[in-house]
């Protein structure tokens, strides 16, 4: 088991920076939306503001709740790991399509638009590295145990005219046996002989 613990801490390691990086950024929206309500451009809208910055937090929230159990076992979890990278690739694709369809004069709003667009792609690229780690792991357990499953549900070898040509040396033990066979034979068959002859 020791031979595969590497890949899958390292698994674990880049999901788990992902995972952390995303909380840190919801808390910050949540608990001190005034720090990015200008990045936005939603310094001039006040308190409602501030509430959509702190929507965004909590839909951050909502999106790392898929994380904890993947960090736990990837390798056993990887449905679960297929759907937080589903949800990489939708907000990466969303972002995308929101820098693009923004007409000029929102340079602010593009910029810090982008900066999600690069945080995002690069935490794809780390959780599809942790994928990768998580199952060649899997794969390699698997493939060495089995060899040894094979020989404990192996069946035995048939009998009879289907069955197969025997070893050299259980051949040579065969034909010892049936030598010593006829020996018990023909020995039998002689005290047979000479107990009728002296009746």
């Amino acid at each position: 088991m020791k031979i595969y613990a590497f890949p899958v801490w390292v698994a674990r390691a880049l999901v788990l920076a992902v995972f952390v990086i995303n909380i840190m950024c919801a808390l910050s929206f949540i608990l001190f939306p005034e720090l990015s309500v200008d990045a936005y451009q939603l310094a001039g809208a006040g308190l409602p503001g501030a509430v959509a910055i702190q929507g965004i937090g909590i839909t951050f929230l909502m999106w790392n709740a898929t994380y904890p159990l993947v960090i736990v076992n990837p390798s056993k979890f990887w449905v679960l790991f297929i759907i937080v990278i589903a949800q990489q690739i939708i907000g990466l694709v969303g972002e995308l399509i929101l820098y693009f369809s923004l007409p000029a004069g929102y340079a602010m709003l593009s910029a810090s638009i982008m900066r999600f667009v690069v945080f995002d792609a690069i935490g794809l690229v780390l959780l599809l590295l942790a994928l990768v780690l998580s199952r060649v792991r899997f794969v390699e357990k698997a493939s060495h145990q089995r060899p040894d499953a094979a020989a404990q549900s192996a069946p035995t070898a048939p009998s009879g005219p289907l069955a197969p040509d025997l070893a050299p040396d259980a051949a040579l033990g065969l034909a010892s046996n049936d030598g010593a066979e006829k020996e018990v034979t023909t020995t039998s068959s002689s005290q047979n002989g000479g107990e009728t002859n002296a009746d």
